[in-house]
């Protein structure tokens, strides 16, 4: 799965004590990573933007799981869970998943087609765990596009001043 992130250099690595000592380091709230790059820093953002817009188009993305589906998920490795893998409890909870991953992708999402276009022959072939993976990570990728793209969410996960939604709501 291909994943784009703006480097954010964590306190206490090699990476953060290199940069420290270069003085590409700094700590300005809003900053969507804390470190200096060698190009401006608006221009690396604006890169970043445009590249997940296109990566995590709904389109674009799901012809990526396709491809996988077809030739990379059948040749991985499977790993012996035992009998604990087939639980009342893990059933319950996966068709927790399903409830949720239907309604909110499959209904309400406004890329329901293309999930549907992917999820049904998934769904024919009995290759759930396929389809719960691809729907939970597509969602999300797709939803951190667009909180990001619209200034809702930091570039990284691990920035100290991640932007929540609330954040955007003035409180009076």
């Amino acid at each position: 799965m291909l994943t784009i992130n703006l480097i954010e250099a964590l306190p206490r690595t090699a990476l953060y004590e290199r940069l420290a000592r270069e003085n590409r380091i700094v700590e300005e709230p809003g900053r969507e990573s804390n470190v200096v790059f060698r190009r401006p820093y608006n221009e690396v953002v604006a890169s970043w933007k445009r590249c997940i817009a296109e990566a995590y188009e709904p389109a674009a993305l799901y012809r990526r799981f396709a491809y996988n589906c077809e030739h990379t998920y059948p040749n991985r490795i499977q790993a012996d869970f035992g009998s604990e893998r087939a639980s009342w409890s893990n059933i319950a909870y996966g068709a927790r998943i399903m409830k949720n991953l239907f309604l909110r992708v499959g209904a309400m999402s406004d890329y329901r087609r293309t999930f549907w276009k992917l999820a049904l022959p998934l769904l024919r072939a009995g290759r759930i765990e396929d389809l719960i993976h691809i729907g939970l990570v597509g969602h999300h990728l797709v939803e951190f596009t667009r909180e990001a793209l619209s200034g809702r969410q930091n570039a990284s996960f691990y920035a100290p001043n991640i932007r929540l939604k609330a954040d955007s709501v003035a409180v009076r």
